[in-house]
């Protein structure tokens, strides 16, 4: 009998969980329903910052290189050198040759055309306390040390190397068997720096590695014939004395009246946005219908959000040209005074990593180019819900590219650059985008209370 009635229970219980669900307690006061959106308006134009900062940067850039959208980019990489140079007590010592020595991990364009650099010094030094831009300049002697042409055999060997003349080893050396040289201060006296000038043929645009730029003497000691080194380096851990100059020539282009802070709608491009690396140009991203929904008599929750970008530039435009997109891109905050918002400590804000709540900007979220989708996708659902609480104002980004260099810490899936600030100086990659046809969509699932 006590097994009957135990069957009978966890049968009633069964049957139980099989019934329909019902309400429990009092119904609820308000009407809830989830929607979802791709339909909301992005408007895209193209926009030049008024300056990039180009101190320290991650690589040197040298090259002219003909757009044949945004017209001729050239770089020029300026420089001073770091170290000392002291002779022991009792030795004599030769003087044999000099050579100066570069490695560039990165290249955009035509590498199979020949590739010429000018080696000029410079009239004035780099200083360290001073912040340099993409359209800063030094002063230097029109007359170059020397003038070389290279043919870029990237795929086996990145490394450049020029034999100086031996005029001007000749003085470094004779500086240091006088004492002069004991200091780095002293080598900075002796010698400002120099800059690298490419040559008006060429067709790409070089980004040198600085802790691969070196100027090295080689000498002997007298009567023997081993040969020593002494390398002079443009990077040290407290160095960093450089700067690129990079200058675009927009003639006859859709981005002739392309002008600082000033946003240009599609319309007067071509039908597109444009990007481009150091020169400072970036898209400007804004959702203006976003406020009625966020900011409507009813409450809203923001479930998911996501915005992505179906570049519309092909990744080569022409043979024997390398122009692939940018690695990654980043979304900085902006309003209407279109500058990128800075924090306190002078941070740029970046829309956030989406893991972290939106009091936690300190992790930048960095979006690599989808090879399998061909898109880059940003997830916007923590900063889009901080607008709906009023923590966060601006509805408003300046898409700003980064480079592999900035790319390379990664957290499971997740993407973080090694810093958060001066993204645009690394390269001269370039991209451009239709945002008719879905090309630049908002993708929104929210829930309404009402």
């Amino acid at each position: 009998m006590a097994k009957f009635v135990v069957g009978a229970l966890v049968l009633g219980v069964a049957l139980a969980a099989c019934e329909a669900p019902k309400e429990i307690g009092l119904p609820p006061a308000a009407s809830v329903g989830v929607i979802y959106t791709d339909t909301l308006t992005v408007k895209v134009s193209t926009m030049l910052l008024d300056s990039v900062r180009t101190s320290g940067a991650r690589r040197l850039l040298l090259g002219n290189y003909q757009d044949p959208t945004l017209g001729r980019v050239s770089a020029r990489s300026f420089f001073t050198l770091y170290g000392s140079w002291i002779f022991p007590e009792g030795k004599t010592y030769e003087y044999d040759s000099v050579l100066l020595s570069v490695n560039y991990p990165y290249e955009y364009g035509d590498t199979l055309r020949p590739f010429q650099i000018a080696v000029h010094r410079l009239a004035d030094t780099v200083q360290k306390s001073k912040t340099y831009y993409n359209n800063s300049s030094l002063p230097f002697n029109p007359t170059p040390i020397i003038t070389k042409q290279f043919n870029l055999t990237p795929s086996t060997n990145r490394q450049l190397n020029m034999r100086l003349p031996d005029s001007f080893g000749r003085e470094l050396f004779e500086a240091a068997k006088n004492k002069e040289l004991n200091k780095p201060a002293d080598l900075t006296k002796k010698l400002n720096g120099l800059v690298l000038v490419p040559g008006a043929n060429n067709a790409a645009v070089l980004g040198l590695a600085p802790q691969a730029i070196s100027v090295v003497v080689f000498f002997r000691e007298t009567g023997q014939t081993t040969t020593l080194v002494r390398d002079f380096l443009l990077i040290s851990n407290l160095n960093s004395r450089w700067f690129n100059q990079v200058t675009a020539n927009r003639t006859g282009t859709v981005l002739n009246q392309l002008q600082p802070l000033r946003p240009v709608s599609t319309a007067q491009t071509g039908g597109s946005a444009h990007l481009q690396d150091a020169l400072g140009v970036v898209m400007k991203i804004e959702f203006p219908y976003l406020s009625k929904i966020l900011n409507g008599t009813d409450r809203v929750a923001i479930n998911r959000a996501e915005f992505t970008i179906t570049p519309t530039q092909p990744t080569s435009t022409r043979a024997n040209t390398y122009t692939p997109f940018p690695s990654g891109l980043v979304m900085a905050e902006t309003d209407e005074t279109n500058r990128t918002l800075r924090n306190r400590l002078g941070t740029e804000l970046l829309l956030p990593q989406d893991f972290a709540t939106y009091s936690q900007s300190i992790i930048p979220q960095a979006v690599p180019y989808n090879t399998q989708f061909k898109n880059y996708n940003f997830v916007l659902t923590t900063y889009l819900q901080a607008l709906t609480t009023g923590f966060k104002k601006n509805k408003s980004f300046l898409l700003m590219p980064i480079n592999d260099d900035d790319l390379a810490a990664t957290f499971g899936a997740r993407v973080v650059p090694l810093r958060f600030d001066s993204y645009m100086s690394n390269g001269i990659s370039q991209m451009s985008l239709a945002p008719s046809g879905g090309n630049a969509k908002l993708q929104l699932f929210y829930t309404v209370v009402k």
